[in-house]
């Protein structure tokens, strides 16, 4: 059988990183011909849209969203956009919230709040978009009759 080999994190050039998702792989241009008795299991590795779609995330269920070259330790992507005032890329396992007002994706870890908090919160607005609202607010002048 041809394999095509995926890489843990801490497997890779440079290991895991603190944006690395607990059932994260990277797939390879790492392949080999071995015999199908070596095989010992299998998993089914998706990529990170089709794995947030799952309605239930399995012990075998696993995500890909770069290409790592085994022989260079390069990555494909070699970046991707960040979040949040830590600016990091997207961890699926650390939960964000979104602000209303200018629609940027945040860890509530990050914004002191905990994920319950949020959780309960009908509503949420950053508070730079808080502050920018009442500046305007304040410049306004009240029009009375």
């Amino acid at each position: 059988m041809r394999v095509t080999w995926f890489y843990r994190p801490e497997d890779a050039r440079g290991g895991r990183k603190p944006f690395h998702g607990e059932k994260e792989l990277f797939q390879s241009d790492h392949a080999d011909v071995i015999t199908s008795d070596t095989i010992n299991g299998m998993c089914r590795v998706h990529t990170l849209k089709q794995y947030q779609a799952l309605s239930e995330i399995g012990e075998m269920d696993y995500f890909s969203r770069f290409t790592y070259k085994a022989t260079t330790g390069r990555f494909s992507p070699d970046s991707v956009p960040v979040y949040c005032v830590c600016e990091m890329p997207y961890n699926p396992d650390l939960s964000m919230v979104e602000c209303e007002g200018c629609e940027e994706w945040l860890h509530p870890e990050c914004l002191g709040l905990t994920e319950r908090y949020v959780k309960k919160m009908d509503h949420f607005v950053c508070a730079e978009c808080t502050k920018k609202h009442l500046e305007v607010a304040a410049g306004k002048k009240r029009k009375v009759r």
